[in-house]
């Protein structure tokens, strides 16, 4: 089986992370607080961060959003038949638990990598809210890993040169 139905469990780990921040957040001057992902994507009705009280909401959104990609991939398969936990999760049913803040950004990223390649069989993944979604959660974490504020945003030759290994004594730029 190439998709199956992530396990509910994904989906409190990953709207845990999104409202309480990755254990291993950069914080650069106090007060700075993690920025979770807007809900929007997922809740047409709402804007704003996410928070505790959308988790159920926008968790059932999402565990909707992998069963319609996973039933897309075994269009022949009943929900109850589909590759994934047992019993088959109902996302009307789904109950958000919070994990807090125990995953790094790299890890929470592979998360939602996960997420992500299990519900983008259907064609419509591309422009879904979950997909949005998770763009900019893993946008949010990118700029929450630890050394992210205080990397280059721009390299000249010079600094690439004080930076960059030789190879035989010489770069290109030493010609």
């Amino acid at each position: 089986m190439s998709a199956y139905v992530v396990d509910p469990a994904h989906i409190d780990v990953l709207l845990s992370v999104a409202i309480h921040g990755p254990r291993d957040r950069a914080v650069r001057h106090p007060g700075d607080g993690w920025h979770p992902p807007y809900v929007n994507e997922l809740l047409d009705d709402r804007s704003g961060p996410l928070t505790a009280e959308d988790a159920d909401e926008a968790g059932r959104a999402l565990l909707a959003e992998c069963i319609e990609s996973v039933s897309y991939r075994y269009p022949d398969d009943s929900l109850d038949e589909l590759p994934g936990p047992r019993p088959m999760p109902r996302p009307r049913q789904y109950e958000w638990t919070d994990f807090g803040s125990f995953l790094t950004a790299i890890e929470a990223c592979l998360a939602i990598d996960g997420y992500g390649y299990q519900s983008c069989e259907h064609p419509g993944w591309n422009t879904s809210g979950p997909f949005w979604f998770c763009h900019r959660f893993r946008c949010a974490l990118v700029g929450a890993m630890p050394g992210y504020h205080e990397a280059r945003w721009h390299w000249t030759a010079e600094a690439a040169l004080a930076r960059a290994p030789r190879v035989g004594g010489r770069s290109r730029l030493d010609r």
